[in-house]
């Protein structure tokens, strides 16, 4: 997954078709309070020297519900978190990191104060930081889910078309590699055929050693339906 996977994903529902011409205006108030923030982190000096450098810690309760975090997601990533677990392995880090962020534009001015109090991130910091990280999660389920279904989709319609344009009824497993391997691993390969044996697409039986791949050929012939049934 690689890049996709160092993303937050957010897909709020849309507005458009409900919205209201006599809408409030933002409160003058919330205003000057977020473009003060806004200037206060503008104005942070860059560190040139390894002494002006600020380093957070999270205090001993934050710990224990940032390990407790961890396992969570941990425990997850082989089951129901495998499809996206390249992501999910960041979440904690994640939500990390958006402590950290929250603690550092709550407290932005004691921070350069030099007490150390104000590098100690709370527990309820890093709680409010779960909610946003679960937020997330939930976001990126969709998101990547849709995609690997789209993928796997497209696998599918990839390895039917071959397997039309080679007029195959049956081929080994091993075999039906050699032809697609260009485009498909071989847990690829497997998914992808599990996935089209479920569907009655084909039917795959062991014979000694090898698996051998038989082709339903009244759906072989209906490639253009298969994006539908799948």
């Amino acid at each position: 997954m690689g890049l996709v996977a160092r993303f937050l994903y957010c897909t709020p529902p849309s507005k458009m078709g409900n919205r209201n011409y006599d809408s409030k205006s933002v409160n003058r108030d919330t205003l000057n309070t977020y473009s003060d923030k806004i200037q206060s982190l503008v104005k942070i000096p860059y560190a040139k020297t390894e002494e002006e450098l600020k380093t957070l810690t999270l205090s001993i309760e934050a710990q224990e519900v940032c390990r407790k975090t961890f396992y969570e997601i941990e425990k997850q990533l082989p089951n129901t978190l495998d499809f996206m677990k390249d992501w999910a392995g960041k979440l904690h880090g994640q939500i990390v990191r958006i402590a950290s962020l929250l603690h550092f534009a709550e407290n932005i001015e004691g921070i350069f104060s030099d007490v150390p109090f104000y590098l100690e991130v709370s527990k309820d910091t890093y709680q409010r930081a779960m909610v946003l990280g679960k937020y997330y999660l939930q976001h990126a389920l969709n998101i990547l889910g849709s995609c690997s279904a789209n993928e796997e989709t497209a696998n599918a319609l990839y390895l039917v078309d071959k397997l039309k344009k080679k007029a195959l009824q049956e081929i080994t497993q091993r075999d039906l590699h050699q032809i697609v391997k260009g485009k498909l691993s071989k847990e690829e390969l497997e998914n992808t055929l599990k996935l089209l044996e479920e569907n009655n697409y084909v039917r795959i039986k062991a014979v000694g050693k090898s698996n051998h791949i038989s082709i339903n050929p009244q759906f072989i012939e209906n490639i253009e339906n298969v994006e539908n049934i799948l």
